[in-house]
């Protein structure tokens, strides 16, 4: 059996590594072609500074584009805890935005429904106390994204 020289251990630490970044370098470009949604979900008041008007609260769920290329979003809505859906339709109820839309890298859309209808569409759906769902977005090809799990209080 022949001697390993420093010479061929090197060569071969240096082939091995060359792989390495070969393979990461493909995985990084194929990541970069994929979307990437980010979705958080908020709820809020709106008030008119010096009229003492408030809008009722609002339930609000807002998809932002944290890839590198453009995102077509047809659908939004709430996931249920028996796997149903509660699909939001119809244009925003604060800022008219409708889906479908097309976010480019870094927009966002927010998607807000009024939180007492959202709870009265829970209520007809035979949910009652508290329930956790997650607000989701999904594009023309089904992909979907969620968000964290957000407690709903249905009734008391």
């Amino acid at each position: 059996m022949e001697d390993v020289t420093l010479f061929q251990v090197i060569t071969v630490f240096i082939a091995v590594l060359g792989l390495g970044l070969s393979i990461y370098s493909i995985y990084t470009q194929r990541n970069d072609k994929q979307p990437s949604i980010k979705i958080t979900t908020s709820s809020s008041i709106i008030a008119t500074p010096g009229f003492g008007i408030t809008s009722p609260q609002f339930f609000t769920t807002t998809a932002m584009n944290t890839g590198h290329t453009p995102v077509h979003l047809s659908g939004c809505g709430l996931r249920l805890p028996n796997g149903k859906t509660l699909q939001f339709v119809g244009p925003d109820e604060y800022t008219s935005k409708s889906l479908p839309i097309t976010l480019s890298p870094g927009q966002s859309i927010p998607i807000s429904r009024v939180l007492e209808n959202v709870i009265g569409d829970l209520q007809r759906e035979g949910y009652s106390g508290t329930i956790s769902v997650h607000s989701y977005f999904r594009d023309e090809i089904n992909n979907t994204w969620e968000s964290k799990k957000v407690k709903f209080k249905v009734s008391e």
